[in-house]
């Protein structure tokens, strides 16, 4: 120990000995290692750490597939719900997962939150409790919806000032009463998808009773996602295998809920693997990236020591001659690099703040996990670790060389080590030849990178963006039908109209379209499968779109341009021929060197909406390519 702190107390003065050279390579390890810091800051919370809940492991987002009519993820029923949760020996807590919108009132000013639907075990399940009043229990079980409502930290002291006393008070979500009964801790988010931001507000229904439909139908399904705890001893595989067979029961059992043809198919997925997706292979890349510009950062100090080594030759010559044997010299050089590394970690830590910040800015809102991202303990061992190895990394070569014991030989014959200078010629060549390499593979990626970015900045997004605003409403359904004003298509229509005729009479505005649906904007998804006149599709080949009603004037103020036929009129209501608009893929996907026009296609009954017939319409015209995402 008191060698080593010999050797850290001549190494501190070698650097202040050169304290350009020091500041040179403290701030290249200082950005390189900075830069991994912050990334890995991500990486870590995105991909590493499990997920904030007890067995995180035996969670799973439960989708229904229909491979025959080309539809994933079509939903789940509730009788379907019940059924896995009861029979199938796969689940220990099921609930449904029901992003909505909704709008609140009764406060100081209405606020329009996301809020998510639920089963009564949902935190039970995800094992969380309050930390304010309580969650929901099993005995909040009700038919329909159960009156008290779960809120978010972040609502609780946005909309309540962190009142203390906001347990019992009433909050009103579009038309219907509830009542505060808990506060939720500020790191708990819901694991899954949302509409467009945080959940901040949760309530719980039994969905046997109204708004929902009676008796629950097995065909109709009304929820769009599901996530479940596994049983314990079972892992994902085997959990699936036996859903499948429960699966195939099923379909026995109600051949005309599950037909042969839709060939329906219920699937699990680690919640893990749900919430991060694509985005696995996104961050290891990166993280790649960043690790090879340390590792050039590397190759360049190697050679900077290397190159500040000849000068030291001499020295190095006497130490040997005063006794200081190799492993003696190679520990000293290390330790120089090690504590010149540790600087320059010092520093990354600081810019890993900022630079983590930075990368936050970049990434998208919808990014999963970002709540969880902070530069902690586990980025300071990360740290500490990456800075003794870039420290062991440049400084080996140089340690090598200057504990060559041919150094006291030229000292004898009174030389300065010119042998030494062709291989150390050599050394350099090999680290500039290596650096080149890496940096040779991150400028090409890099290219690509640029040139892909380029390309998909050219590409016709199907509209015209310039002076386009976009407004998002949502129409409340109550949990009385009775009371809900907008229950019928003729009441939404009148709503419809009324709200365009208000905004086309707004000052500046040119013109104004409305649309619900797979559009621009959106953020929502709806594919449906269709059949072609004239023409049969196998299992599995069944043609799918996505779906989206609009207003007659809503291509023209999109600015989406006409390729064939005519746009949509005032008189294709409810009272007129129902006719379609396709975009141009659709026409050439559907109808190769064909004309689309006057075709007919027939909707296939949407798995969400209860609807006796399927709906057959003419294709009136053909739009530029669209695009809804």
């Amino acid at each position: 120990m008191e060698t080593l702190l010999q050797d850290v107390r001549y190494g501190w003065r070698m650097l202040f000995k050169s304290p350009g050279f020091t500041a040179v390579i403290v701030l290249t390890l200082g950005i390189g290692i900075g830069a991994n810091t912050a990334l890995f800051s991500v990486v870590d919370a995105v991909l590493l750490r499990a997920l904030p809940y007890p067995q995180p492991e035996r969670l799973v987002a439960v989708h229904d597939d229909l491979p025959g009519a080309n539809v994933k993820d079509a939903g789940m029923s509730q009788p379907e719900l019940e059924d896995f949760e009861k029979r199938s020996g796969v689940f220990e807590e099921i609930s449904p997962v029901w992003p909505i919108d909704v709008n609140v009132t009764g406060r100081e000013k209405p606020e329009r939150l996301e809020g998510l639907v639920v089963s009564p075990n949902y935190f039970s399940m995800l094992g969380s409790k309050a930390e304010l009043g309580r969650v929901f229990v099993p005995s909040d079980y009700r038919p329909g919806f159960f009156e008290g409502a779960v809120i978010s930290d972040s609502l609780w002291h946005r909309m309540f000032g962190a009142d203390a006393k906001v347990l019992g008070q009433d909050i009103r979500l579009d038309t219907d009463l509830y009542t505060v009964i808990g506060v939720l801790p500020p790191e708990f988010e819901h694991p899954g998808r949302t509409l467009q931001q945080k959940v901040d507000v949760w309530i719980t229904a039994g969905y046997v009773a109204a708004p929902f439909p009676q008796p629950p139908l097995r065909s109709l399904r009304i929820f769009p996602g599901v996530i479940g705890r596994i049983k314990d001893g079972l892992t994902v595989t085997q959990a699936n295998l036996k859903l499948q067979t429960f699966a195939a029961n099923l379909r026995e059992q109600y051949p005309n809920e599950y037909p042969a043809a839709a060939r329906w198919t219920p699937r699990l997925v680690s919640l893990r693997e749900e919430l991060v997706g694509k985005t696995e292979v996104m961050l290891i890349l990166l993280l790649s990236a960043v690790g090879a510009v340390l590792m050039i950062a590397c190759v360049n100090i190697a050679s900077l020591l290397l190159a500040r080594s000849s000068s030291r030759h001499r020295e190095v010559a006497i130490r040997q001659a005063l006794g200081a044997g190799v492993g003696r010299m190679i520990r000293q050089t290390l330790t120089e690099s090690v504590v010149l590394s540790l600087c320059g970690g010092a520093l990354a830590l600081v810019l890993s703040f900022a630079l983590k910040d930075v990368l936050l800015r970049f990434v998208p809102a919808n990014f999963p996990r970002l709540g969880e991202v902070s530069v902690d303990s586990r980025a300071l061992l990360f740290v500490l670790a990456i800075s003794l190895l870039t420290g062991i990394l440049f400084g080996i070569v140089p340690a090598l060389q200057m504990s060559d014991p041919r150094l006291m030989e030229n000292l004898r014959q009174g030389t300065r080590g010119g042998g030494m200078a062709s291989r150390q010629y050599r050394f350099l060549s090999g680290l500039v030849v290596f650096e080149f390499a890496l940096s040779l593979v991150l400028i090409v990626g890099a290219g690509l990178l640029l040139r892909s970015f380029w390309n998909v900045l050219k590409v016709d997004p199907g509209l015209n963006p310039d002076h386009l605003m976009v407004a998002r409403i949502w129409l409340p359904v109550p949990n009385n039908p009775q009371a809900d004003p907008y229950a019928t298509p003729a009441q939404r229509d009148v709503f419809i109209k009324e709200v365009l005729r208000r905004v086309s009479a707004l000052p500046g505005v040119e013109q104004a379209g409305i649309s619900s649906g797979s559009v621009a904007f959106s953020g929502r998804r709806g594919r449906l499968s269709f059949t072609i006149e004239g023409r049969s599709f196998s299992a599995g080949e069944t043609p799918s779109a996505e779906l989206a009603g609009v207003s007659a004037d809503l291509f023209r103020t999109l600015g989406t341009p006409l390729i064939q036929g005519r746009f949509f009129t005032d008189a294709d209501d409810e009272k007129g021929a129902p006719v379609a608009v396709i975009d141009q893929t659709a026409a050439e996907l559907f109808w190769p060197n064909q004309n689309p026009i006057n075709q007919r296609i027939t909707l296939n009954r949407a798995p969400n909406i209860a609807q006796p017939t399927p709906v057959t319409l003419v294709v009136a015209g053909v739009v530029g390519r669209t695009r809804s995402d």
